[in-house]
């Protein structure tokens, strides 16, 4: 099946292809249920059906979906993970009824932006950082600034005060009870087994 170069590169391609075609017809189906939903929203204040539309797209990028819900759709997602009314947004919004909200969305010349537009590029999603990246980032940022022969490649140098020693032990203890909710997470997250076996 893979002794053929070209072949499995036509193969491929073609798949990858077929699968551009087919999301972007969903994407685009996913926007014209979201704009009904909507409209739905605004005129009867159910927002019920995001919790199932939500449950039946696994697969797609839910934050971004959740992003233009709360942008556009008369909703707030809530703690327990289900949507509730936007009354603010429904009373700050100017439209006669449902229909005009589906027709503004759904308009050829809309500036209403698409789901999908919420969608973080390959390259955003790379710039992302773990909170573990962004500590030790943030401390190799201090400790480069702090010593005077470090290299910092033509960038000017920060003038690093160290502050005084009440300073020290408040930044510390905010630094301490951090580490311990951090730790906290952490260990909830670990199997039990996992936790005898250390």
């Amino acid at each position: 099946m893979f002794n053929d170069i070209k072949a499995t590169n036509k193969r491929i391609a073609k798949q990858i292809k077929s699968i551009a075609g087919r999301n972007k017809t969903l994407r685009n189906m996913i926007q014209s249920t979201l704009c009904e939903i909507a409209a739905h929203a605004y005129q009867h204040g159910d927002v019920t059906h995001y919790n199932t539309l939500l449950d039946a797209i696994r697969g797609q990028d839910r934050k971004a979906l959740i992003d233009w819900i709360e942008e556009y759709g008369f909703a707030r997602i809530r703690p327990d993970g289900t949507f509730g009314k936007a009354k603010a947004a429904v009373d700050a919004a100017d439209y006669a009824d449902a229909q005009a909200v589906f027709d503004d969305y759904t308009a050829p010349d809309t500036t209403i932006k698409p789901w999908f537009d919420f969608v973080k590029s390959v390259q955003q999603i790379a710039k992302d950082m773990t909170m573990p990246q962004l500590l030790n980032a943030l401390m190799a940022k201090a400790a480069e600034h702090a010593d005077p022969d470090s290299d910092l490649k033509g960038k000017v140098r920060n003038n690093v005060v160290w502050g005084e020693a009440h300073e020290w032990e408040h930044a510390l203890a905010n630094a301490a009870h951090i580490a311990q909710q951090i730790q906290g997470r952490i260990n909830a997250n670990v199997p039990p087994m996992a936790i005898a076996a250390e």
